[in-house]
């Protein structure tokens, strides 16, 4: 058994106390300067980390984009990833007051604040957990799923925010029979779908900036079984700390409800992350470029073509 576990598993529960008691009492200015610095120091020691970005902005964008304009890029992602964790302790205090204070909607969204059934799909960019406090905030509670953290007390507290705000947090384990019934009651669910999915649970590889990744077919798979249309947004930081939910797209899934089911779940699939790229395209700030999305090669492709992180199929 590795003994340093309970020690750091300790430190994180105290950790995560700590902040719930204290950053939902700082300013809003100083949680972004905060964010600011955090993500800074982030940048400039986590060599290991920042080398990921720098591999996937390559990747990404070519030479279509300077050194200095992937530096910058990557910076931004280091800010937003740390005020996204700050901001899950400072939202978690006068949260509706707080939503309506520095979270508005274009709209784009407005499509969405209606009693219609929607599958809301979003990918780590900007803030994903605000956003889900604050559609919920507008009256129409989220469920959505969550992977358990592996420290279960720091997991509890976090749960225990997002219930007082209003949100539902479904479990992975049996979370389709839920989420099917959450549609068929009108109800709207959130799905991130920007993780890697492993093939056995319903991932399929997908194009995305041009090399294929693996992606939950579960968006596609629930749209056709309930009818409910899909609906893409994000939730973009501004430079005062405000956030503005922007880039929301409704996809009438009905052109898909026909012929082969199997064809219509790859080709919605493929249809929404193209939507997400589209968006990283034109707005690539704020996406988490630390992780490793071109992680794993499909059967039959060429390594060569992937990061140095890579890893066979799943």
């Amino acid at each position: 058994m590795n003994r340093r576990y309970p020690i750091r598993a300790r430190a994180e529960t105290a950790l995560t106390r700590l902040g719930f008691r204290i950053i939902p009492h700082l300013p809003r200015r100083g949680v972004v300067a905060l964010a600011n610095v955090f993500g800074t120091l982030g940048y400039r020691f986590s060599r290991t980390v920042r080398r990921i970005g720098e591999t996937n902005l390559d990747l990404a964008f070519g030479t279509s984009k300077t050194r200095a304009e992937k530096q910058r890029i990557l910076r931004s992602s280091f800010r937003s990833f740390s005020l996204v964790l700050l901001d899950a302790f400072w939202f978690s205090h006068r949260t509706e007051e707080r939503i309506a204070r520095w979270v508005t909607f274009d709209q784009s969204f407005d499509v969405l604040f209606n009693p219609r059934p929607h599958i809301c799909v979003t990918a780590h960019y900007g803030n994903w957990e605000v956003l889900g406090m604050a559609v919920t905030a507008r009256g129409y509670p989220l469920h959505s799923v969550a992977k358990p953290l592996k420290n279960p007390e720091v997991d509890a507290m976090f749960i225990e925010a997002r219930h007082k705000n209003g949100q539902k947090i479904v479990r992975r384990e049996g979370a389709v029979r839920t989420l099917l019934r959450i549609l068929q009651q009108q109800g709207k669910i959130a799905l991130v779908l920007d993780q890697n999915t492993k093939l056995a649970e319903g991932g399929i590889f997908t194009p995305f900036f041009g090399l294929p990744v693996p992606v939950s077919t579960a968006p596609a798979g629930l749209a056709l079984k309930t009818g409910a249309n899909i609906f893409i947004g994000m939730l973009t930081p501004q430079p005062d700390g405000s956030y503005i939910g922007e880039h929301g797209l409704e996809l009438d899934i009905t052109p898909y409800q026909t012929g082969d089911t199997s064809v219509a779940v790859r080709t919605l699939t493929e249809r929404i992350t193209a939507e997400l790229e589209s968006i990283l395209r034109v707005k690539p700030d704020h996406w988490l470029w630390t992780y490793k999305r071109w992680k794993y090669v499909p059967p039959g492709d060429d390594p060569a073509r992937f990061p140095y992180y890579r890893r066979n199929a799943i």
